[in-house]
């Protein structure tokens, strides 16, 4: 570690950590969500529709489509887990029941319903942007990179993957 590093760090102590409340949810919330809806309008507008995915017919049926939702709904909730034990937390903050009540129940579901539906999206295009589905983010912009990346693509790639999730 380097002088300017050890300074930097020692002198971020010296922060009262109720007026850095502001840098944190701007690093912890805005950042992300703002990269999120560019990343999803970058890769709509390369694969110049996103109605295609709203109208294809689905590729499995019968007992196949159900253990593919049942798959799919266990992994929705095994990722709230953390959430559902973190209740009590919520909770012992609050002044009200319902001030805990209503946030988890309207938003913790919502968000997580819009952060799937972007994950559908971003990876639906990039099956038609490159021919095969790419679950990975970050491979997908690595994808932007391969061929020519134009002016724009290089700090566009830099600036989604350098944002906190």
């Amino acid at each position: 570690m380097s002088v300017r590093e050890l300074l930097f760090a020692k002198g971020l102590h010296f922060i009262d950590a109720t007026s850095a409340v502001i840098f944190f949810v701007v690093k912890m919330i805005v950042i992300p969500v703002a990269a999120t809806i560019v990343f999803l309008v970058w890769c709509t507008v390369k694969a110049r529709s996103i109605g295609l995915v709203v109208y294809q017919p689905s590729s499995i049926h019968g007992s196949s489509l159900a253990w593919a939702m049942v798959v799919s709904l266990m992994a929705c909730i095994s990722n709230s887990a953390t959430l559902v034990t973190n209740a009590l937390d919520f909770a012992s903050r609050a002044r009200t029941p319902s001030a805990a009540l209503y946030p988890q129940l309207f938003a913790i579901p919502l968000t997580c319903s819009i952060v799937c539906l972007m994950g559908i999206l971003v990876s639906y295009s990039s099956q038609v942007i490159s021919g095969e589905a790419i679950w990975l983010p970050i491979d997908l912009l690595g994808r932007f990179l391969d061929d020519n990346p134009s002016r724009v693509a290089r700090p566009g790639v830099h600036r989604i993957t350098i944002c906190p999730t």
